[in-house]
């Protein structure tokens, strides 16, 4: 798993890839809570790297999630591959954390 972030026009973009699983997850929550330190106020998650993400995975999105609209930001995850945009469907993550086809889509979706 590799974690990695930039900001850029006020948003800050990270990715996950290879596997976010109970492996994983500490190196990966790490990395999270460094980015969310300063607050940032719209998360665009690149994820088209993830090969696979378990329920751990999850709880680390949604932790992300509920910590940025806590400080009154937003996230949006883009280019999932299918097998981890089906996981996220089948635990109706999508219903709380919005996914969008591109990074195009996703700046729309944060209102950029």
């Amino acid at each position: 798993m590799k974690a990695q972030s930039e900001t850029r026009d006020g948003v800050l973009f990270f990715s996950f890839s290879g596997s976010l699983d109970s492996l994983t997850v500490a190196e990966a929550e790490q990395s999270a809570k460094s980015w969310l330190l300063d607050k940032p106020m719209k998360l665009a998650g690149n994820l088209q790297d993830l090969d696979y993400i378990s329920s751990a995975g999850l709880r680390l999105i949604m932790m992300m999630a509920k910590q940025v609209r806590t400080d009154g930001g937003e996230i949006c995850l883009y280019n999932l591959q299918d097998t981890v945009k089906e996981v996220f469907e089948i635990a109706g993550f999508h219903q709380f954390v919005p996914l969008a086809e591109d990074e195009t889509d996703a700046l729309k979706k944060l209102g950029t």
